[in-house]
């Protein structure tokens, strides 16, 4: 068929959603930027993983940070409620303490997928 969009189902399905979901901050930002295997992928010791869906929720929601960079700041990685008092969202805006997230060879996050960590985390982090 000539003139037909090259766009397909799969082209739709990659479009950031931007919702404020568990499910779409991982899908969207957490996964294909924190997930590689030198970063947030790795199940080393005293590192987040980000590697599942699971272990990137159960390993930063009501946890409190141990890496080697903020371990001495007494923050929780995830406070349901408090994107302010949240390392996640603290480490993509502006970091109390280690480097800015993602490292500076990975592009960092734009505006609206803070905003959609700082909405899900403000809506209570829930793990849908």
């Amino acid at each position: 068929m000539t003139g037909a969009s090259t766009l397909d189902a799969s082209d739709d399905a990659a479009a950031p959603t931007y919702a404020p979901t568990f499910t779409a901050v991982y899908d969207e930002i957490l996964q294909p930027t924190c997930a590689g295997v030198f970063c947030h992928g790795a199940a080393e010791t005293g590192s987040l993983s980000m590697a599942t869906k699971a272990a990137a929720y159960g390993g930063s929601v009501n946890v409190t940070a141990h890496g080697p960079d903020c371990g001495d700041a007494g923050l929780v990685i995830v406070d349901p409620g408090d994107p302010d008092a949240s390392l996640l969202y603290r480490k993509v805006t502006s970091p109390p303490c280690g480097s800015k997230m993602p490292p500076e060879y990975v592009p960092y996050l734009d505006a609206r997928q803070t905003a959609q960590i700082a909405e899900w985390i403000t809506l209570g982090a829930q793990d849908d």
